[in-house]
């Protein structure tokens, strides 16, 4: 990705977070700024779409009880977990939540920017629960998945 590039020469998708208190405050619980999320979203998004209008979304984090995270087609609204599987570490539960967020957000931009159907992630809950080849080959898992690895690295600008 060439900043240039995409300051320049190309037009840019936008997406704004509107947190829901849960999440609000377990954001503040590990002092992320919402607006460096955002900044860290939009670059994954920007690095991954070509665009020849500037788009401008907003998506709606909504926390949730348990452990998974979730994002339903058609919608523009993430579940996100309020508790992290198998965390010992506040770094690690911070690293969890924004890969969760990044990972959902990765099937919102399937979903709405790519028009990928539903129908393309062809797998149940129990593909999912038992870790199956049919969930865990499926392309747009893997691009999810792939985020979660990226935003690793750009887990020092949060």
């Amino acid at each position: 990705c060439n900043l240039e590039e995409l300051l320049y020469n190309r037009c840019m998708v936008t997406v704004k977070l509107k947190c829901d208190d849960r999440v609000s405050k377990k954001l503040k619980t590990y002092k992320i700024e919402k607006r460096k999320l955002e900044n860290v979203i939009n670059l994954l998004i920007n690095n991954e779409v070509n665009t020849y209008k500037w788009k401008w979304y907003e998506v709606t984090l909504k926390g949730i009880s348990g452990a998974d995270s979730g994002y339903y087609w058609g919608t523009d609204e993430i579940e996100v977990a309020m508790h992290s599987s198998n965390c010992k570490t506040p770094k690690q539960r911070k690293l969890y939540l924004v890969q969760s967020i990044v990972h959902e957000m990765r099937h919102w931009l399937q979903d709405e920017i790519q028009k990928v159907p539903g129908c393309a992630l062809d797998y149940s809950p129990e593909d999912v629960e038992r870790k199956t080849d049919k969930y865990l080959k499926n392309r747009y898992e893997i691009e999810a998945r792939d985020w979660e690895k990226k935003v690793e690295d750009l887990y020092k600008f949060l």
